[in-house]
């Protein structure tokens, strides 16, 4: 089946790890943009000594 799909054919079991493996990617993503943000909140130096330095 995997084959399949590498050659181009649309196989149902070849697409769902797949598509779970994209799905999985964007929350990791989409989570981890979310804890940098607390953190930034948390100790905002890193991201405000900068911008006053005009770096």
């Amino acid at each position: 089946m995997p084959s399949a799909a590498l050659a181009g054919g649309r196989s149902r079991p070849a697409a769902v790890p797949g598509g779970l493996a994209l799905l999985t990617g964007s929350a990791r993503t989409r989570f981890g943009a979310f804890a940098a943000g607390i953190a930034s909140a948390n100790d905002p130096k890193y991201t405000v000594v900068p911008l006053r330095k005009g770096e």
